[in-house]
């Protein structure tokens, strides 16, 4: 499969991560094409439960129970501030399969290796909207090598974003209201289900 040619002036300077100590987190997206408007928020998971390097990160409903295969921590390379996102259940990272850079990749676990599409730099997005907490931050969360986002896929035609979907590697759109590609990072599923697991 070919690949894309990332350009220098596409790169974004990485940031300092502040919230990268104190995890693990829920990677919460908002899901804003949801119905009836405000979306129902997803968390990224890892399929399956799994353990296996190769199995495939999907976005899925927050659990209540048994959810550290939705817990990541960011931890940082040694490289600047580049973070490697690790599953709290696996142990492994969130990877690029291949190091491509061509748009539309879904991702993957794989074993730390150290390369440039297994790194990751958090760009704050602005404040909330919809059903991200008012006192949270979302961001966007690119790779290094492909200069591109985490991102939910979706079916052409259809904005909202189903449970199962897989996360993927997407081109950054301008930036809307809706905070379409933003995240925001929560240590409880109680707190993204507004106490529903209570």
């Amino acid at each position: 499969m070919s690949t894309s040619t990332v350009s220098e002036s596409t790169i974004i300077e990485p940031k300092p991560f502040e919230l990268a100590d104190l995890g693990p987190w829920l990677f919460v997206y908002p899901n804003p094409g949801g119905s009836p408007g405000l979306g129902y928020p997803l968390v990224m998971d890892v399929q399956g439960d799994s353990n296996a390097p190769g199995a495939g990160i999907i976005a899925y409903t927050p659990k209540c129970i048994d959810y550290s295969n939705q817990l990541w921590w960011a931890r940082p390379s040694g490289e600047g501030n580049y973070y490697f996102i690790v599953n709290q259940n696996s142990g492994l990272v969130l990877d690029i399969p291949g190091g491509q850079t061509a748009g539309n990749v879904p991702l993957i676990q794989w074993q730390q290796q150290g390369n440039d599409s297994q790194k990751w730099f958090f760009v704050e997005g602005g404040g909330s909207f919809g059903p991200i907490p008012l006192d949270q931050k979302s961001y966007y969360v690119f790779n290094k090598q492909a200069q591109k986002v985490l991102d939910v896929a979706y079916s052409p035609g259809d904005p909202v974003k189903e449970p199962g979907s897989a996360i993927i590697c997407e081109q950054q759109t301008t930036p809307s209201p809706k905070y379409d590609q933003r995240w925001y990072f929560i240590s409880s599923p109680n707190q993204v289900l507004g106490g529903s697991c209570s």
